[in-house]
């Protein structure tokens, strides 16, 4: 084949061979540049436009393209202000000639540049050809992709239940998604959210971008209180409750077989291993939120417990001990700041 892709016959493949042929030497000093980094058009281009450009944009995707190609010379070629044609105007026509196939008529042109004219312009990432497309990761770092630009979702409203661990109701083009904290910090957990229970995924969001907006919407948070069984100290007194006072054991050592002991002073003795598996076969504690480290810090701030040495069957055996009236009263959590190395 030729440079024009026109096939050869053998004569004319000799012939075309000994014009084009590299010796050793030139071949190592070759350089090779793809066609487009030479090419000023795509200058700081979002690769969706470039990709779709380069091969020429056919009939029926022309108005969205060219609608983007729109957004994109009006960021590198900013209104100055003057009543005339604005240079990025001027452009979209020979754009529109050089790579629409075939290009727009007239008529086409003045609506698309009249709406690309809107003050709030951004690029149709959503809308096909340019979805099929799309690389946020690499066009955030265009010199004119979409920046701060970026799609974000419509959220109108966030509410929280003031559970513990919270729970986030947020408004979403007239749909509510419940999540989790982390869920709601990650974009791309939230949008899988979104897929699962609006059947919606969001277009990928700047991380951020995405910061932004919750900043703003946390600035009007709306709360939502939760009953108190909803919160967390609450839960874990239940929980003791049940586990100490269901079937106490009758001397010391029975805590041994996983049954909590309470003296005659008032203290429970326990094995938190034997306490952990109850929580788990119960069900009744969200290990993940609330693994093992962290549950016994719950203990040891809102109960007082603490971890003692006990004989047991003749034995040394760390125990947890407790006041079991702490469990009839409530227990107010107090997170003092600790102070910094400096103060």
């Amino acid at each position: 084949f030729n440079v024009n892709g026109e096939g050869l016959n053998l004569s004319e493949f000799l012939s075309f061979y000994e014009k084009t042929v590299l010796t050793e030497v030139e071949l190592n000093a070759l350089e090779l540049k793809e066609e487009k980094e030479k090419n000023d058009n795509f200058k700081g281009m979002p690769p969706c436009l470039e990709a779709l450009l380069s091969d020429g944009v056919s009939e029926g995707q022309r108005n969205n393209c060219m609608y983007s190609v729109g957004v994109y010379l009006k960021k590198r070629y900013p209104e100055n202000g003057s009543p005339e044609k604005q240079e990025w105007e001027r452009k979209m026509e020979l754009y529109n000639t050089q790579y629409m196939k075939p290009p727009c008529d007239s008529r086409e042109m003045v609506k698309t540049i009249a709406s690309v004219k809107n003050k709030d312009y951004h690029y149709k990432c959503k809308d096909e050809p340019i979805s099929s497309f799309c690389d946020p990761k690499k066009c955030i770092t265009r010199e004119f992709g979409v920046g701060d630009d970026a799609p974000i979702p419509e959220i109108t409203e966030i509410r929280k239940y003031v559970s513990d661990p919270p729970i986030y109701f947020v408004s979403i083009g007239g749909d509510s998604v419940e999540v989790d904290d982390a869920t709601l910090h990650d974009p791309e957990k939230f949008s899988l959210a979104c897929m699962n229970q609006i059947g919606q995924p969001m277009m990928p969001v700047p991380r951020h971008v995405w910061r932004k907006l919750l900043i703003k919407h946390f600035a009007n948070l709306k709360t939502v209180p939760a009953p108190s069984s909803s919160k967390i100290d609450v839960q874990l007194k239940e929980i003791l409750a049940d586990y100490i006072n269901k079937t106490p054991g009758k001397e010391m050592d029975d805590v041994l077989r996983g049954i909590a002991y309470t003296d005659g002073e008032g203290t429970a003795y326990f094995k938190f291993p034997r306490f952990w598996k109850y929580l788990l076969r119960t069900k009744s504690w969200a290990e993940k939120t609330y693994p093992k480290g962290k549950t016994i810090r719950l203990m040891e701030t809102l109960f007082g417990v603490e971890e003692i040495t006990k004989k047991l069957a003749g034995k040394n055996n760390r125990v947890m001990a407790m006041k079991t009236i702490k469990l009839d009263k409530p227990n107010l959590r107090i997170n003092e700041r600790q102070k910094e190395p400096w103060e």
